[in-house]
């Protein structure tokens, strides 16, 4: 999306007793100051039967172009033992799968970050988050 809101694509669910945990395989402002080239991806878990605290495992992935010119396919492979992330078929980060297991919705949202992004310009309001396509697949 052209402007300072986000851009996100992610996975949690919050009725799985006991548990809260969130993949987010992206957050991305493609016009707010400073995160134009920015990949945004973590790992969170809110709480577990064992765990009551949040933490997170966070990463970033500079690309070498600006995310609101163009299209491009991003793509989480999320194994039991490992969750990979990728741009345009590329390999960009690979964490340890430590915490999620659990069966998770898909989300797609857009929205304003203020503390993080800074707040959309009123000129580049009303802004587009467009998905063109999603594909699952399930492992055997």
């Amino acid at each position: 999306m052209n402007s300072g809101g986000s851009s996100s694509f992610w996975f949690q669910v919050e009725d799985v007793p006991g548990w809260l945990t969130e993949i987010d395989v992206f957050e991305i402002g493609g016009k707010a100051k400073g995160f134009e080239h920015k990949y945004n991806m973590n790992l969170h878990v809110f709480k577990t039967p064992q765990e009551k605290k949040h933490w997170s495992v966070g990463g970033v992935w500079e690309a070498p172009w600006r995310f609101a010119d163009d299209y491009h396919v991003f793509g989480l492979d999320w194994g039991k033992d490992e969750i990979r992330y990728y741009v345009d078929g590329v390999l960009v980060r690979s964490v340890e799968n430590t915490h999620w297991h659990q069966p998770l919705f898909l989300i797609f949202d857009s929205e304003t970050m203020p503390q993080w992004f800074g707040m959309p310009d009123d000129d580049d309001l009303p802004s587009t988050f467009s998905v063109e396509y999603v594909r699952a697949w399930k492992q055997k």
